[in-house]
């Protein structure tokens, strides 16, 4: 008798822990499945790292700028040197670091005017320094 009883209770005990696993399962996949759709809501489209832009320069004085010549769009100040400012079209970058062939290491930080697409701009400090460096088509990467 004590010998059926441990059996029923093994037996028990064995298709309550199968079931618990089994849910368990379906629990894990379920998750998987939501963080792979939470992850495609902010992800919407994979990103280009590397753009071929026009570049050119600009200095902040009120005759270049809107507003105060020194904060960039995003509310911050610009940096002669480490500012970058990006047309419209690529204000997703805003906050980024990129590589700039030829130029170095900035921070997209600041829009162009609205009339000008896939081109950036580099702060300086004066503006013979902007009219010396011109328009040029170069390779740009976006680091983070």
């Amino acid at each position: 008798m004590l010998l059926f009883s441990a059996i029923a209770f093994f037996q028990s005990r064995t298709t309550a822990l199968a079931d618990k696993t089994a849910w368990a399962a379906v629990e894990l996949s379920m998750r998987t499945a939501d963080a792979r759709l939470a992850g495609d809501l902010f992800v919407p489209y994979p990103e280009p790292r590397l753009f071929a832009v026009t570049v050119t320069a600009y200095s902040p004085t009120p005759d270049q700028t809107w507003g105060d010549p020194w904060t960039g769009a995003m509310g911050r100040r610009v940096r002669p040197g480490k500012t970058l400012a990006v047309s419209h079209d690529l204000k997703h970058l805003l906050g980024s670091r990129v590589y700039v062939q030829g130029v170095g290491y900035l921070v997209a930080e600041d829009l162009m005017h609205p009339r000008w697409e896939n081109r950036v701009d580099l702060c300086v400090r004066t503006r013979g320094r902007a009219e010396a460096f011109g328009i040029r088509q170069l390779n740009m990467v976006v680091l983070d």
